[in-house]
């Protein structure tokens, strides 16, 4: 697919075409832990009620018992998304026990690591597997990394959408063909420019003092000399933006020690794969049972195709018996998940509407920009972008890499992209004056000149103005979250 960014921008600037840029279909995936009200985590059986067949259609449970999962049908527009999620939030709010929703996506007060009481699945018929590959992640990474929150941003155009692009520009192709790479051209641009999504909206600044055991172990760990050189645990302290996505938190050195591909979808699933075929020594030593009882599924680089934590991972329905790559083989991609976003601590639902539209401009700046192949080295380039903002971002002057491992200004980069953003985004005005895209823009580049204005800095100052701890502000975000919910719903 070999498209200019002014093609498609000149495409879409005819014959009505930008009608179709707001089509498509959006899900959320949405994480958090029941805490205490004193910001500890509840370490109670996870409610019955999410249980029930009524619950089971939105929430579920992720690594721990404590770590509710709230999911959406997936529906035509950003409003119906953020309307279910609320209704999730109510329903969850009143029979949670009395308990709260943990704004934050790093952990409240935790618990001895042994204390942490896995997610029981005993319910379902797949149960044992579902605990035997929690029980595997806790042996490999510890539990408390796995405490951490996250959004899901699940997307995939529209068919009007895809129908456009694929006559007009590359009809010789089969359709599914044609989608697969539709998909892998945005997963390239998303994996090079993903530092810029991160450092608008990283929202992970700070951990409780219960987790900085994960940073003296991870800092310990086998780290690339670069990595060594670059970060100092002073520096992250004072300038992080995102501990979640950096390597101090949901993320494997799996993405720096096998280059996954994303040319083609082929390569893509071969790469995967071999991975999920590679014995690693030490979870041959650790071994798959331990008194009796089954603690990992195997003892392969990868338990499965879920451990592996890239930032966008690609999706197809699976039928009985398949895994999601045998999914994918047979019929290809159908959409796909952004793993960028951390919970907004500012908002009740984690995420809102802007932010909603945002990333799907964010996405369709993906889709224009041209990159027709992404090889290891440019991987391992967008990779060292990614912790730069992740763990510097808020440093003053702070300098990226560009394809030549050249250093670059943070604000020359952006305003690059800002640029083809704002372009984008008077075509989707186009079709209405009022869905205020151009704005938008304008609003989240005021960041890069006024970084108070950034979420990861707005925490900072906010607990510091406060003179509250970590624990202390998030519970108190926690418990105004749900006193507001509850008085909504008194109101209606």
């Amino acid at each position: 697919m070999k498209l200019t960014f002014n093609q498609l921008v000149d495409f879409f600037g005819k014959d009505q075409h930008y009608l179709h840029l707001m089509t498509g279909q959006w899900g959320i995936e949405r994480e958090t832990h029941r805490i205490n009200h004193d910001g500890s985590l509840a370490l109670t059986p996870n409610p019955k009620k999410f249980t029930s067949q009524e619950a089971s259609q939105s929430i579920t449970l992720d690594f721990a018992e404590s770590q509710l999962e709230f999911f959406t049908e997936p529906k035509d527009k950003i409003e119906d998304v953020i309307d279910e999620l609320d209704k999730i939030y109510h329903f969850t709010n009143e029979n949670i026990n009395g308990e709260l929703m943990w704004p934050f996506s790093m952990p409240p007060q935790l618990p001895d690591e042994k204390d942490i009481p896995i997610a029981s699945f005993d319910y379902l018929e797949d149960g044992l597997d579902k605990e035997t590959y929690r029980e595997g992640l806790a042996v490999r990474y510890g539990k408390k990394i796995q405490m951490i929150s996250g959004i899901h941003y699940n997307y995939s155009f529209s068919d009007a959408f895809i129908d456009q692009l694929h006559q007009t520009f590359e009809s010789e192709l089969p359709k599914q063909e044609f989608i697969d790479q539709l998909y892998l051209r945005i997963s390239r641009n998303i994996l090079k420019y993903r530092w810029l999504f991160v450092y608008l909206f990283g929202a992970s600044p700070v951990v409780d003092q219960s987790y900085r055991s994960v940073f003296a172990e991870k800092m310990q760990a086998h780290q690339s000399d670069w990595f060594r050189q670059t970060f100092t645990q002073e520096a992250i302290d004072q300038y992080a933006v995102s501990l979640r996505t950096s390597r101090f938190g949901y993320s494997t050195e799996i993405e720096d020690k096998y280059q996954i591909s994303y040319n083609q979808l082929d390569e893509h699933i071969d790469d995967l794969r071999e991975v999920l075929s590679i014995d690693n020594e030490r979870y041959q030593k650790i071994g798959v049972e331990k008194d009796g009882k089954p603690i990992q599924l195997n003892t392969k680089e990868l338990q499965s195709e879920a451990e592996f934590y890239a930032p966008i991972r690609f999706r197809q329905v699976q039928k009985s018996g398949e895994t999601l790559l045998d999914a994918l083989e047979n019929r290809g991609i159908r959409y796909f998940e952004l793993r960028l976003l951390d919970l907004d601590p500012f908002a009740k639902l984690a995420i809102t509407k802007d932010q909603m539209r945002f990333t799907h401009l964010f996405i369709l700046f993906c889709l224009f920009e041209e990159n027709n192949q992404f090889s290891q080295e440019e991987q391992i380039i967008a990779n060292n972008n990614h912790q730069l903002i992740s763990l510097l971002g808020r440093q003053p002057g702070l300098k990226l890499l560009d394809d030549e491992e050249n250093q670059v200004d943070l604000e020359v980069c952006a305003k690059a992209i800002f640029a083809k953003l704002t372009q984008i985004a008077y075509l989707i005005d186009r079709s209405d004056s009022e869905n205020g895209y151009v704005q938008l823009v304008k609003q989240e580049e005021s960041k890069l000149v006024n970084r108070s204005l950034l979420p990861s800095q707005q925490i900072v100052d906010d607990m510091k103005n406060a003179g509250e701890s970590f624990v202390e502000f998030g519970t108190r975000l926690a418990k105004q979250y749900q006193q507001s919910d509850l008085k909504q719903c008194e109101n209606a």
